[in-house]
């Protein structure tokens, strides 16, 4: 897996092997996610040893993002 490359972060591809995509859909929970050839993640979404450095960063094998800020919603976000 390797991504689009940028000085501070990287875009990731979905993976093709059909269990651990689904373990990529899980974690990024988007309701009605659809997956194109172009969707990718963030690699801030991924725990700093999974993102191999180099000119162009890739995964380790298996690497499945993790990191996601939770939003709490407050009653003064619904008024």
């Amino acid at each position: 897996m390797s991504g689009n490359f940028n000085s501070a972060i990287s875009f990731h591809h979905f993976p093709k092997e059909e269990t651990l995509r689904k373990i990529w859909i899980r974690n990024v929970r988007r309701d009605n996610l659809v997956i194109k050839r172009t969707t990718t993640v963030c690699s801030r979404h991924f725990v700093s040893t999974d993102v191999i450095q180099g000119g162009q960063r890739r995964l380790k094998e298996g690497a499945v993002p993790v990191l996601f800020v939770t939003r709490t919603i407050s009653v003064t976000d619904l008024v």
